[in-house]
């Protein structure tokens, strides 16, 4: 689980850090099959939902859009 990384290479004059705050992603194997509104609970004992998943960005790898849990 991190926050999106905006692009997929740092040119020199990019600025560096810029990270969106409000989101979270999640990247999991496909095997898992996780789908939109699982829950996920990382080990600090948060939950967070599954708003979307993006499935064909990586091959075998599922990147999930999480937000904050209050179910």
């Amino acid at each position: 689980m991190t926050e999106p990384l905006f692009g997929t290479d740092t040119e020199i004059e990019d600025e560096l850090g810029v990270m969106g705050i409000e989101r979270s992603e999640l990247y999991i194997p496909s095997s898992y099959g996780i789908t939109e509104l699982d829950r996920y609970q990382p080990y600090s004992g948060e939950y967070y939902m599954v708003k979307k998943v993006l499935e064909r960005r990586f091959s075998g790898v599922d990147v999930c859009e999480l937000i904050e849990d209050n179910r």
